[in-house]
């Protein structure tokens, strides 16, 4: 007799499978002979394939011949609506009847049954016994050999929650696949249905979106495999379209006679206590992919340490998953499934607390912005890194949340973030954030507000190089101050809306515009401004070729920076300084100043424009002819533009280098390709000389 066949007969068909090669290495360590421990838990989410990975794990093991007694299987799942010790009764019952003991010598009790499977355990050769959907201890408990046989027998459960508190157990938290892996199940699952070859391959970038769109979920995976399947003139683009909406995703994912991914939650959703349940759906207003703590008790009006009780015990039916101390990530398709399932005023009342949190704290961080040398009276946060920290961890939260009340907070929060986002050069948020604050402040009727969001809004789109665009907003704001007469607003406005002509190339009125702003401040006493102004006005007379009246205008700027202590002021100052003296030749004195803005920027940690003025100190490097300190500089910002993703500045750079010395060109040609390659051809329209430079990455 062929005991591994007739163990294997008794699986169910093993799905289709790809990676989690890790996973099957410790299933692995544990399930051969002599491996420890006797019990096996793989957990995880509701489809996530911790059936498939059990099954993988046992057909390997069984072909192995590590299990003379044979392989069994319990499917708990086919119970759950019974109580435990039904269950776990029933289950016991099958496991005697599927090793061949007979109906009539099975005991009605769930303890003479515990006794009479241990018997027959401690009799039998070693077997692998698979106990798949538990809920819970109990339902395993009565499952396990007894103490003369555990030594030979092992057992594999799965379960969508946390059993931990099965003694000596070894625990396997199993998470959604790689994007590789699921692209592979893609693949690999339409080829073994369907011989069909290369349409994956055909089109990565759509199967790259689609595997992101079903959340890298084994479950959702199948589910989009089978509806190509069903439809062959289905394509990979046209299925990621349909997934791509949020509100439809989950409808979508419920194909056929599969297992639907919302039925598949509900079974985890309805195991929930109240409590449980009720912070789940809360925790689908949080806007970004990750909470902490303190920001979902305030989303569910609790008391921190029962937030955190609540989030252990979601955690624990992995419903969500620890990223960090404090720190709760929700997948994609969970937290869609849980806000179809949240109420309008749950979603309204929960939506202003969360912005009122975030608005507290970010009012804090936003106090250590201000540069002026003086203590932050606040102590949220104990020092400026630390709030910057907070900023950046929290920036996807922050940048949602403008969107989720329609008060006066999100208005304020919007405006609040406005520094903090100027300063990480973050622009696309700055649109989002004033965008929001725009429209919330013309629903309020707050002129105020209102200016504030265009003049916000103008400032984003310069530095996303929408000059048109900032034109406009800061034209818009300039009027609402005209007609409330408020004149330092108007200074303000006067000099972004010089600063938006000046990136047009019109310059006459880019002075022009700066020089009234200036006089409007100097007659207002404001230094501050005139600062502001000044450094402004200066930009405008160099385009205009007033190189000494710009020298002169930077000058007094920075005198005043110097006596308000501001140094990112100070180093924005600098930096045009240092391009001023530039033009006229004076390098000396524009490597000082550049040399200087460079240190502040490293103190700020301001890293674009670290990179940035490392561009522009190996300019006047390179023209001093000292190669080397050049070299050095442009590699350095090349670094810096990589980590960032700033794609034009690393091309640029790329370009400097190898007109420094033939740096990529050897790179790329004699030293093989290693990141991407280059490729360098005259511009038509740039002037001389000019190159467009194209890198194609990809893993050598």
């Amino acid at each position: 007799m062929d005991v591994t066949k007739l163990a294997l007969d008794g699986l169910p068909d093993q799905p289709v499978f790809v990676g989690r090669d890790a996973e099957l290495r410790r299933l692995a360590e544990a399930l051969q002979p002599g491996g420890r421990p006797v019990v096996t838990t793989i957990e995880g989410l509701g489809g996530v394939g911790k059936t498939a990975l059990a099954l993988k794990a046992a057909t390997t093991a069984a072909r192995a011949g590590w299990f003379p007694g044979g392989v069994v299987m319990a499917d708990i799942q086919a119970y759950e609506q019974a109580g435990e010790d039904t269950v776990a009764s029933a289950v016991v019952a099958g496991l005697l009847d599927a090793t061949g003991t007979a109906a009539e010598h099975i005991p009605p009790g769930l303890e003479d049954r515990t006794r009479r499977w241990r018997s027959v355990l401690a009799k039998r050769a070693a077997m692998l016994i698979i106990v798949d959907n538990a809920a819970g201890p109990e339902q395993v408990r009565p499952v396990l050999p007894g103490a003369s046989s555990q030594g030979r027998h092992r057992v594999l459960v799965t379960s969508r929650h946390s059993l931990a508190a099965l003694q000596g157990t070894q625990c396997m938290k199993l998470g959604v696949l790689t994007v590789d892996e699921a692209v592979a199940l893609l693949e690999v699952d339409l080829e073994a249905a369907c011989a069909e070859h290369g349409r994956v391959r055909a089109f990565p970038e759509a199967a790259r979106q689609v595997a992101e769109l079903c959340g890298h979920l084994p479950l959702a995976l199948e589910i989009g495999s089978a509806m190509l399947r069903q439809d062959p003139h289905l394509s990979l683009v046209e299925l990621a379209e349909l997934l791509r909406c949020e509100t439809d995703r989950l409808d979508e994912l419920n194909f056929g006679g599969a297992p639907a991914v919302r039925a598949t939650f509900d079974v985890s959703y309805r195991k929930l206590a109240a409590e449980e349940a009720r912070g789940f759906r809360l925790l689908s207003i949080n806007p970004g992919p990750v909470v902490g703590t303190e920001a979902f008790a305030a989303l569910a009006d609790l008391p921190v340490r029962t937030a955190g009780r609540v989030l252990r015990e979601l955690a624990r039916a992995h419903l969500v998953s620890s990223v960090g101390a404090s720190r709760w990530r929700m997948h994609d398709l969970v937290r869609l499934y849980a806000a179809e399932l949240t109420q309008p005023k749950e979603t309204e009342a929960g939506g202003e607390r969360l912005v009122r949190h975030y608005l507290r704290i970010a009012r804090a961080a936003e106090r250590h912005l201000d540069l002026q040398g003086k203590a932050a009276p606040d102590k949220t946060f104990s020092d400026r890194r630390t709030a910057l920290a907070w900023l950046d961890a929290e920036r996807a939260n922050l940048v949602g949340a403008t969107t989720l009340a329609d008060n006066a907070d999100a208005v304020d929060l919007a405006a609040t973030l406005h520094s903090y986002l100027e300063l990480r050069h973050h622009w696309q948020d700055g649109i989002t954030t004033a965008k929001a604050a725009l429209s919330g402040a013309r629903r309020l009727r707050d002129r105020q507000a209102e200016w504030i969001a265009l003049s916000h809004l103008g400032h984003a789109h310069r530095d996303g190089h929408n000059y048109d665009q900032a034109f406009e907003c800061h034209l818009q704001a300039l009027e609402i101050c005209r007609k409330t007469g408020n004149r330092g607003a108007e200074a303000y406005n006067l000099s972004a809306l010089g600063n938006a002509c000046a990136a047009l190339g019109r310059i006459e009125e880019a002075i022009a515009h700066n020089e009234e702003s200036l006089r409007i401040r100097r007659a207002l006493g404001d230094r501050y401004g005139q600062r502001l102004t000044l450094n402004h006005l200066g930009n405008a007379y160099r385009l205009a070729g007033r190189g000494q009246d710009a020298i002169d205008c930077y000058l007094e700027s920075l005198r005043l920076w110097s006596e308000m202590g501001d140094p990112l002021g100070n180093g924005r100052t600098l930096t045009n300084l240092g391009a001023a003296y530039h033009d006229q030749g004076r390098l000396t004195e524009a490597i000082d100043c550049y040399v200087q803005d460079l240190d502040i920027a490293q103190k700020l940690e301001d890293r674009p424009a670290e990179a940035f003025t490392l561009t522009k100190l190996g300019h006047v490097h390179r023209e001093s002819g000292q190669h080397d300190q050049a070299r050095d500089c442009y590699q350095r910002a090349l670094e810096i533009s990589e980590e960032l993703v700033d794609t034009r500045a690393t091309l640029n750079l790329l370009l400097e280098l190898d007109r420094l010395d033939g740096t990529i060109s050897r790179l790329v040609w004699g030293e093989g390709v290693t990141r991407g390659a280059a490729r360098f051809s005259a511009g038509a329209d740039c002037g001389p000389p000019c190159y467009e430079v194209v890198r194609d990455y990809h893993d050598d």
